[in-house]
């Protein structure tokens, strides 16, 4: 899902308009909206680990340090304590031939006690107002809720299909004498799987640009547990041409 970033306008309980800028702090009813500072970042984790109910790991904790950072996280803050957060992760889309700056929405989270006090509402205009002064205009998001998101303007962009079939029903699509080499890589093969994945998406719409960082946390990782696995194909003068990424 994804919206244009545009000018937001909203009332508070109290029937006040609000201009939402992305440049200050905002507290509303007692419960301060900011940037998290350096040592919220543990906190901020650590929500998302209840949120998304996964165990929390200082190897996890390491891992999201580089990802959330106090110059993307926001968070909302009752008497001094997260109780929501909403992350930014910057990003550039494939468009049209040319790559266009996207704010990734992730890590939306809030603790059961605090929720419908509009709390992740006032944190997404927030966050929107930051991306259109920052010059991203596209924004896109992977929800668990559809019509929560629809409220602030984004909206249904893409799909993902899974198909399930039996391994007997799968046939080799070539049954002569393979070339190449097909090899079975990690993380410190990322390089590999870039130029791949760099080669077959510049002319197409939608993919985004990946760096080492997020191969290796995002693509070849999996912060749930359960890495993927990958395998690269090579052609016999050895230039890396398809990879396959597979549980």
């Amino acid at each position: 899902m994804m919206p244009l970033p545009r000018d937001t306008v909203t009332r508070s309980r109290a029937a006040s308009v609000f201009r939402y800028d992305a440049r200050q702090e905002v507290t509303m009813e007692g419960v301060e909206y900011r940037h998290i500072r350096e040592d919220e970042v543990e906190a901020f984790y650590l929500l998302s680990s209840y949120a998304f109910a996964y165990p929390p790991s200082p190897a996890g904790l390491e891992r999201s340090r580089t990802l959330i950072t106090p110059d993307s996280a926001w968070g909302a803050f009752a008497d001094g304590e997260l109780v929501a957060k909403v992350n930014v992760i910057p990003f550039q889309m494939r468009l049209n031939g040319s790559a266009l700056p996207l704010g990734g929405i992730g890590g939306v989270g809030c603790y059961p006690e605090q929720r419908r006090r509009g709390h992740v509402g006032r944190l997404l205009r927030l966050a929107l107002a930051e991306m259109r002064d920052r010059g991203q205009p596209l924004s896109a998001l992977y929800p668990t809720f559809y019509a929560l998101y629809r409220r602030y303007g984004w909206e249904l962009a893409a799909e993902v299909r899974r198909y399930k079939v039996d391994a007997a029903d799968l046939h080799p699509a070539h049954t002569g004498d393979a070339s190449g080499q097909v090899r079975r890589c990690g993380a410190d093969d990322w390089a590999a799987l870039h130029d791949v994945y760099t080669r077959a998406t510049t002319r197409a719409n939608g993919p985004i640009e990946r760096h080492e960082q997020w191969w290796r946390q995002r693509v070849l990782s999996d912060p749930f547990g359960g890495d993927p696995m990958a395998a690269l194909w090579s052609d016999d003068g050895g230039r890396p041409q398809a990879y396959a990424l597979y549980r």
